[in-house]
């Protein structure tokens, strides 16, 4: 769903990225719209079959929220709901659709009740991450402003923006504090833990730092390197705890 989302996204954003990614038009344009058209289709129907499985398989909290995804996936970008021209709106399916959806339905897999301490740690996983894509959403201000699409860095202003982007990322640390309550006697997950906190520590500075010196474009390209550095951390001490 994730990379179907990407996909559909790239083509209806080509006009966007001919002027400022050209990479992403340039990828659009070699294989075809109707290549990737037929690859989306491909993508839904594997999609679907899946999400039946599911069905089949009794995870029915799992399957409505595969659903739900792959509605926001197709919202996001493709007319004419197209949300991510729509102001407030704007980032609200991958806020929810890649940093909510997907590990809440990762928990139901496994579980079919949610504890305090779960709700905690989605929320607080959820803002963190979503902290992180608006700092994308600024740093693409005026090419947004230039195509007609509205995002919050046109509603509340890029510095307010970078602001709860900072604060959102913060949340991180909240996070930490449910993931260490239950691997306490687990020395060697603490230090993915920590590393972590090293992580959450960086990324949020390069965003105080961003809305200070007002150089969005340069701290922007840091974004996948903050994911690497702060969920991947997390998981793998999840995983860790384990053995």
């Amino acid at each position: 769903m994730v990379t179907f989302a990407s996909n559909i996204n790239c083509l209806y954003d080509v006009s966007v990225d001919e002027k400022y990614k050209k990479h992403l038009s340039k990828a659009v344009r070699s294989l075809g719209r109707k290549n990737i058209k037929i690859i989306l289709l491909i993508e839904v129907m594997v999609g679907f079959s899946l999400m039946y499985f599911l069905y089949l398989r009794g995870y029915f909290v799992v399957f409505f929220l595969a659903v739900v995804g792959l509605f926001l996936a197709i919202a996001y970008s493709m007319p004419p709901l197209r949300i991510k021209k729509r102001g407030f709106l704007s980032p609200l399916p991958v806020f929810f659709g890649l940093y909510l959806l997907i590990p809440v339905g990762g928990w139901y897999m496994m579980r079919n009740d949610l504890t305090f301490d779960a709700v905690i740690f989605f929320s607080s996983y959820f803002l963190m991450n979503s902290g992180f894509i608006l700092v994308n959403v600024t740093e693409d201000y005026q090419e947004d402003r230039e195509e007609n699409i509205r995002t919050w860095a046109h509603i509340m202003g890029v510095k307010n923006t970078l602001k709860i982007a900072l604060i959102f990322s913060l949340f991180g640390y909240l996070a930490i504090v449910v993931i260490s309550k239950h691997l306490i006697n687990k020395p060697f997950a603490i230090l993915f833990l920590l590393f972590a906190i090293f992580g959450i520590s960086l990324s949020s500075f390069d965003i105080y730092k961003a809305m200070q010196e007002g150089s969005i474009k340069r701290y922007a390209k840091k974004m996948p390197f903050w994911f690497i550095i702060t969920r991947y951390p997390m998981v793998l001490a999840l995983f860790v705890s384990l053995f």
